[in-house]
């Protein structure tokens, strides 16, 4: 079966279940869409495409995935790379136009190292090194919750059942039952939305703690918390707590300059194609002001520079210049890591 019959059977499926509901219903093209995108999967560089609907914003958001290693075993230049994943774009979104009645699509891209790249970098079997890692991530969710009422809490495996037990101290003094109760069946899913076995424990009762101020200052947690996106990056504790940049912020407040820079810095690292000289190479495209955009960056050491360029409302490039990233603004800077978290949710899921 062709691609174009394929198109028509789906969509007649789908649109045949639609009228036979009482109610109007959106039809989800997402089925139709993966057959649209699966000949691209064929395509030079192209490693594998991601599709999902925002319902908020009633959007299909469609990403093409690019190995950096043969974009550049493919071209020699960044002008090169740039134009082949801008024709692979238009080409997707050509193809979606012709075949689908909807507009409602976003579509972008991004790279990684290279197809068979996975961002765990652990080896499956290597059984005690992931619990030794989820213990860590879990100890890390458990520091960023305010247990004003908790005098200690922790975390165990059970290796008879493969779960993760929460553990906790309290104190019988002041204790609001049905507000921890709360707190905890929060933190449980949390914990279960990672794929992890989990269940909270009931609390060891005691009539006073040891150390009454070990986890009853909010202010202290909080900055305990910034030290660790300090030491560890926020690209680490991200990826490694699932956490979103807002939830992270309710905890911490604003987050200063540095640890954004250091967040490119990580992703640089990460996503980039490392030279034997020692450098790293991001072809990566991220508007971060209205038709300007950074097309490239380079990292030697700590030092990263920015290829960025200017368009006119005709897509015309009217001027390019290389700028250090630490000359960039506060809000540049922000622009482009919102952009990278955004890019790699799914590799942290």
């Amino acid at each position: 079966m062709n691609l174009q019959e394929s198109i028509r059977r789906i969509l007649k499926e789908e649109t045949d279940s639609v009228k036979n509901l009482n109610e109007s219903k959106t039809i989800d093209y997402n089925e139709l869409i993966y057959t649209i995108l699966e000949r691209f999967k064929e395509e030079d560089c192209i490693c594998d495409t991601r599709v999902s609907f925002d319902v908020e914003e009633n959007y299909y958001d469609i990403y093409l995935v690019f190995s950096q290693e043969e974009l550049h075993d493919k071209f020699s230049d960044v002008m090169g790379i740039r134009n082949y994943i801008t024709e692979m774009m238009n080409d997707v979104k050509n193809d979606l136009e012709a075949f689908l009645p909807i507009r409602n699509i976003f579509i972008g891209q991004y790279t990684k190292p290279n197809c068979k790249w996975s961002p765990l970098n652990e080896s499956e079997d290597d059984e005690e090194k992931k619990i030794q890692k989820n213990l860590k991530v879990i100890n890390e969710l458990i520091k960023m919750f305010d247990y004003s009422e908790v005098c200690d809490m922790w975390v165990e495996y059970d290796p008879e059942d493969g779960y993760y037990a929460i553990r906790s101290k309290m104190s019988t003094k002041n204790h609001n039952t049905k507000a921890l109760e709360k707190e905890f069946e929060f933190l449980e899913e949390l914990i279960k939305s990672l794929g992890l076995k989990a269940y909270v424990s009931h609390p060891y009762w005691v009539e006073e703690c040891e150390d009454e101020n070990k986890l009853n200052e909010s202010e202290d947690k909080n900055q305990s918390l910034l030290s660790l996106i300090e030491e560890h990056g926020l690209y680490e504790f991200m990826k490694m707590t699932g956490l979103s940049l807002p939830q992270i912020y309710t905890k911490t407040g604003e987050l200063p300059r540095e640890v954004f820079e250091r967040f490119i810095r990580d992703f640089i690292n990460e996503e980039g194609y490392h030279q034997i000289n020692g450098s790293v190479q991001l072809g990566y495209e991220v508007e971060i002001l209205h038709n300007i955009y950074i097309n490239h960056f380079y990292m030697v050491g700590d030092k990263v520079t920015v290829e960025i360029r200017r368009y006119d409302d005709y897509n015309e490039q009217t001027d390019g210049y290389i700028e250090s990233l630490s000359n960039l603004t506060d809000d540049e800077i922000f622009n482009v890591v919102d952009d990278m978290i955004r890019n790699i949710e799914d590799n942290w899921d």
